[in-house]
């Protein structure tokens, strides 16, 4: 009749893990206290992940910041041991030179402004060695190659300088940035994509600056006009160099050039300032038409063949380097016949 009767007056023990005061005359094993054990275990577990997590990131950040003050301690010794040879009066040679431009590209920033001086005033030297020639030997290229890459950093910084400075200084950038492709052609047609589209780039920058100034203010102001006359001649030989330099990259170089030169705005005008309609015909009478237009054929054809085995709809033509049929025609007026009548039959 009673199932739960023993025979035995004593009351059951009740043991309690959840550490909870439980009603000592409630059922047995009622499992009130199971729950709030899984809660505090979760949340103990969580607190615990919590403070890994804290520490893991103290100590990334405690690396990363000891890792960046060492290197600028080592940026600062070279600086002065940089500074402190040039500021002696010995003639650099080429074995001189060498080991400065190394220590050079070790600690110069493109975010520099005193970097910035450092580099002009090494390409002035560079410049002036007897025998440029001997700057094309094996153990240089590399250097340069550093340098180059340095002073494209550079001026893709200085071109979003909204200062009045930047023409005197890029025109200088410009001009070691010349003659240092000069002494490495192949290694610039390489990366001429990147190499084009910073001169790309700093050339609608000037055209931007002659368009904002007026005509009165450059005739009367000779400092702003000639400013203006060396930062295009600076700019047109370095658009030059690796065009006209025959190596086994050349073609690559044309390829960037069309690409990049042939698609800017300011050269398909009717109505540039002087200085950048000089700068047009200069650049339509020194390349190379023929090397022009095999390099784009052959681009024109790679693209419509990469198109026509994808999903995208294939194209034909100029279209491919981003030009329409009108902007075509237009390149016509700016450049001569002979090479939109290439571009046009070496596509088809």
């Amino acid at each position: 009749m009673f199932t739960s009767f023993t025979g035995s007056s004593r009351r059951p023990r009740q043991v309690n893990l959840s550490g909870r005061k439980t009603n000592p005359f409630g059922t047995p094993g009622a499992g009130a206290g199971s729950q709030a054990a899984l809660d505090r275990a979760q949340q103990e577990r969580a607190q615990r992940q919590r403070e890994r997590d804290t520490l893991n990131a103290a100590k990334k950040i405690q690396r990363v910041w000891r890792g960046h003050a060492s290197r600028r301690r080592v940026a600062d010794r070279l600086r002065q041991e940089w500074d402190a040879f040039e500021k002696t009066d010995q003639t650099l040679d080429r074995t001189s030179a060498l080991s400065q431009l190394q220590r050079l590209l070790r600690f110069a920033s493109a975010r520099n402004e005193q970097d910035l001086e450092r580099i002009q005033h090494f390409g002035g030297t560079l410049q002036s060695l007897e025998e440029p020639e001997g700057l094309r030997d094996a153990s240089w290229s590399s250097a340069l190659l550093g340098l180059e890459a340095l002073l494209l950093a550079v001026l893709q910084r200085r071109i979003k300088d909204p200062s009045s400075q930047w023409i005197s200084s890029t025109e200088t950038l410009v001009a070691i940035l010349g003659f240092v492709a000069a002494q490495i052609p192949s290694e610039t047609s390489q990366q001429a994509k990147t190499y084009y589209r910073t001169l790309a780039e700093t050339v609608l920058k000037l055209a931007s600056a002659l368009a904002t100034t007026s005509t009165e203010e450059n005739t009367q102001n000779g400092r702003v006009n000639a400013l203006s006359w060396k930062s295009w001649d600076a700019l047109l030989h370095a658009v030059l160099v690796p065009l006209k330099t025959v190596t086994g990259y050349t073609l690559d170089a044309y390829e960037a050039f069309g690409h990049t030169f042939l698609t800017l705005p300011p050269l398909n005008s009717d109505s540039i300032p002087p200085p950048l309609s000089r700068f047009r015909d200069s650049l339509a009478e020194s390349i190379n038409y023929k090397l022009l237009a095999s390099a784009l054929a052959t681009s024109l054809k790679t693209e419509v063949y990469r198109r026509s085995h994808s999903s995208q709809p294939p194209q034909v033509g100029c279209g491919c380097l981003g030009l329409s049929s009108t902007s075509t025609d237009t390149l016509t007026t700016s450049l001569p016949q002979k090479l939109t009548l290439y571009i046009k039959t070496s596509s088809r």
